[in-house]
């Protein structure tokens, strides 16, 4: 992957619902609705951030920089929550998280790989399985990557640390004819947004992320689109500090030496070999992962997601990619004990293509196997 000027870390602010659309057509001549996905894929923020670079560039030649544009890395975008003096992230409910109900509290279990001992396979028992939020707030993923299980109680609301993701808002749509008082052929249709406003709040969500810049363009505060059907947004820098951009201190020291860990993904990845990452033996499940040895001993994968787009060099669709859902974990053992896992926090696993990495797929959360 190129070389990157320092990151800012930003925020973007909704105006109104914001558009995730999925990769099915919507015009005309396919059907009158618009579906929605749950969250963006990080390709949607790039392609956005790297138009408002362009933009706001005096003269700048987008055909000549197109390369300078696509080099440019991000990371996110991530539900951010300001309490205080302080913003911080949410990440996506890791998927070896379980809910079971102990009484009216929901409680976490831990799914881990199967192992022998000499009364037979050890599993967690599962019994009233509850549904889990998308999303934890940093504090609550750094207590379950050292192996802690938080109780959520009753509340499952984002200023308790947990989000159940942005409402679905379905809107309807019909053209009138003047003269005849009557709808036009095709003109009914039905789009869906995802509304990020929080109960109890005067603001809504913000989604944050971090990018590099270019040397001529000057940070600042900007109403640009982002999003399918151009829905406005402000676009600022974080005038406070954002918690989970690095990994958290009490989890540094405990990664540090380890020879298992578990590798939860941040954001959707995109491998060659399906859900196994570039370089691995499909075989012996053995390769290189951030440079390290490393045997993938087993994986919670929920199956593969699509992510398409439209290009503008060339001009046209994106190929269809399948991608590893967010959330996925993998439990690695690496051939040595490890030092330097947290300097991998939030950084894209290199065992894929650099375009994908500069997109910010891949992203890498690092746990304990306990």
């Amino acid at each position: 992957m190129p070389e990157q000027s320092p990151q800012t870390s930003w925020l973007i602010h909704p105006h109104d619902p914001l558009v995730a659309r999925d990769g099915r057509a919507f015009d005309a001549g396919s059907a009158a609705r618009q579906h929605s996905l749950s969250w963006w894929f990080p390709s949607t923020l790039a392609g956005a951030y790297r138009t408002l670079l362009g933009s706001q560039i005096a003269g700048f030649d987008f055909a000549a920089r197109n390369v300078d544009l696509l080099n440019t890395a991000t990371r996110g975008p991530f539900p951010c929550i300001q309490q205080g003096n302080k913003s911080s992230l949410f990440f996506p409910r890791p998927l070896d998280a379980i809910g079971q109900y102990q009484g009216d509290a929901k409680v976490h279990v831990q799914v881990v790989p199967l192992r022998c001992t000499n009364t037979g396979l050890v599993a967690p028992p599962l019994q009233g399985i509850a549904e889990l939020p998308a999303w934890w707030r940093v504090d609550h993923i750094c207590d379950w990557l050292l192996g802690r299980t938080p109780q959520m109680g009753s509340n499952s609301q984002a200023g308790a640390g947990f989000y159940a993701g942005p409402e679905m808002d379905v809107r309807s749509h019909v053209a009138i004819e003047k003269q005849q008082r009557a709808g036009k052929p095709h003109h009914l249709y039905q789009t869906t947004a995802l509304d990020l406003t929080l109960a109890n709040r005067s603001k809504p969500m913000a989604l944050a992320f971090c990018a590099a810049g270019l040397p001529d363009f000057q940070a600042a505060r900007f109403a640009h689109a982002f999003g399918g059907e151009r829905k406005l947004a402000i676009w600022q820098p974080s005038a406070v500090e954002v918690d989970g951009w690095h990994c958290p201190e009490v989890l540094e020291k405990a990664l540090s030496g380890v020879k298992r860990a578990r590798l939860i993904l941040a954001s959707p990845a995109r491998f060659v070999g399906g859900w196994l990452p570039d370089g691995f033996d499909p075989v012996t499940k053995k390769g290189t992962l951030f440079g390290q040895t490393a045997a993938i001993k087993a994986a919670i994968i929920p199956g593969w997601e699509a992510v398409s787009g439209y290009g503008y060099r060339p001009k046209g669709p994106k190929a269809l990619h399948r991608v590893v859902p967010a959330g996925s974990v993998y439990f690695v053992e690496f051939d040595g004990p490890q030092t330097e896992l947290h300097t991998h926090w939030l950084q894209p696993v290199p065992e894929q293509a650099s375009q994908f990495q500069l997109d910010g797929f891949g992203l890498a959360l690092w746990g304990l196997w306990i």
